[in-house]
């Protein structure tokens, strides 16, 4: 998954509580990370697993030196997936669960660990999201879900319930410059649309 060490911007705070959790080896097999979209949810969850992956974490993130976090950044580590909607389909499909599922049961390849980011989880259809609950209640040895979601109430309270929810915030105005800093716009507008972009950098790329 490439860009899988990038810093993500405005999410401080959660990613110290999942590296905590990790430190202290009281890690949650699955983590729902929710809020609105376009804040950089999927970012901070392709970190959270970078971290998980890395060899030698660091107190706030993943080394970004190691072999796991070099091949990780190149979109080439085997013990992380992606799982997203699918090009011009509406949901995520149970098949698309089934193969989530049997990939964090197997053994990692770099070490004992596996990691999924499951963006769009609010999509999830109906038998998917059945598939997906028993998988959260018989997590495969060192597996971790690392789900994204912009519409908590659209998830079944049986998945939210088995899995450690972690509310992400609109980004303030100082981080919304810091975001803006890396993207190409005119100085001149830069006041103009951070007001337009309330917090969602997402939107600005848009």
């Amino acid at each position: 998954m490439a860009g899988m060490t990038l810093q993500p911007i405005g999410h401080e705070a959660s990613m110290g509580r999942f590296m905590r959790a990790m430190a202290e080896g009281r890690l949650h097999h699955a983590w729902l990370l929710h809020g609105m979209r376009g804040i950089g949810k999927s970012m901070l969850a392709s970190h959270m697993a970078a971290a998980y992956l890395c060899t030698s974490p660091a107190e706030d993130g993943p080394c970004g030196q190691c072999h796991g976090c070099r091949i990780g950044a190149a979109g080439a580590h085997p013990d992380m997936r992606l799982v997203a909607l699918a090009d011009g389909k509406r949901d995520i499909s149970i098949e698309q669960v089934r193969e989530l599922l049997h990939f964090l049961s197997l053994s990692g390849s770099e070490s004992l660990r596996r990691a999924v980011v499951l963006e769009d989880a609010e999509l999830l259809n109906v038998q998917a999201a059945n598939a997906l609950l028993k998988g959260l209640e018989e997590p495969a040895p060192g597996s971790l879900l690392l789900s994204v979601c912009s519409d908590l109430t659209r998830l079944p309270a049986t998945i939210r319930s088995r899995c450690m929810l972690e509310h992400c915030s609109p980004l303030n105005d100082a981080d919304m410059r810091r975001a803006l800093a890396g993207m190409d716009i005119d100085a001149g507008f830069s006041d103009l649309v951070l007001r337009l972009a309330q917090g969602c950098p997402g939107r600005v790329q848009c």
